[in-house]
């Protein structure tokens, strides 16, 4: 299939931020990159992360990966700007338990819009420590992977419904909370609201979002996915 010049376009925004934020990133990794902090960043880091934020303990990545992801609410990012339409997320565990591929799709200004992942491209997750995996195209040094953390999921470790990723741990002060990065980054970035069905029963949403709350987000950075008369294509094998 042709590539679009849109997904073109998209796919060179995503590579540049990977790149810009790796390098930031290994700045953050150097004691002596701290001198050039803002004064905002280090204040904002004495809250953010909440004290004790972590992801999920007993995580089953069998059963997390069992059916696609249905996104409710969420984080614009980088490569995601809303109004957002029909985002899903399906995941393909790989061999030895450690990888997993990712298909993710959405639709562009509209329900019946042009699909935003028209060159079928996957992303793969990986393994680093039970619930927190780290994320980027295959094609790409896993070094420039970004966090995919679960933090929330039920309603047990067998069967998951629904849950809360974030990209990493909320670092950032918001004004009712916490937040993982911005909408300008790609890694380290983003919050977002999973349900197994895509439009899940009444008050399912509304709990997750009081948990989100529970764990120190600021909840103002949701945008609602409309899911309702989506139609997704199909995984490629």
């Amino acid at each position: 299939m042709k590539p679009s010049l849109a997904s073109v376009v998209s796919l060179a925004v995503v590579l540049l931020c990977f790149a810009s934020q790796l390098h930031l990133l290994r700045a953050d990794e150097d004691p002596l990159s701290s001198s050039s902090s803002s004064s905002s960043s280090s204040s904002s880091s004495s809250s953010c992360p909440p004290a004790g934020f972590d992801s999920i303990s007993n995580f089953n990545l069998s059963a997390w990966t069992d059916h696609p992801w249905f996104i409710q609410e969420q984080m614009a990012n980088a490569y995601q700007k809303p109004p957002f339409y029909c985002v899903r997320a399906s995941y393909t565990p790989q061999e030895g338990g450690k990888e997993v591929r990712v298909f993710n799709t959405a639709s562009l200004g509209g329900v019946n819009g042009t699909q935003q992942n028209a060159n079928d491209m996957f992303l793969k997750a990986v393994v680093v420590n039970g619930s927190k995996l780290a994320v980027g195209p295959e094609f790409i040094p896993q070094e420039m992977y970004g966090s995919y953390w679960i933090v929330f999921a039920g309603p047990d470790e067998d069967s998951y419904d629904y849950g809360i990723v974030s990209g990493g741990p909320p670092k950032n002060s918001g004004d009712d909370g916490c937040i993982a990065g911005s909408e300008s980054e790609v890694n380290e970035a983003g919050l977002w609201l999973f349900t197994k069905d895509p439009v899940p029963e009444p008050g399912m949403v509304d709990m997750l979002r009081e948990k989100a709350t529970e764990l120190g987000f600021d909840l103002s950075v949701l945008q609602n996915v409309t899911q309702e008369g989506c139609e997704y294509p199909p995984i490629p094998v």
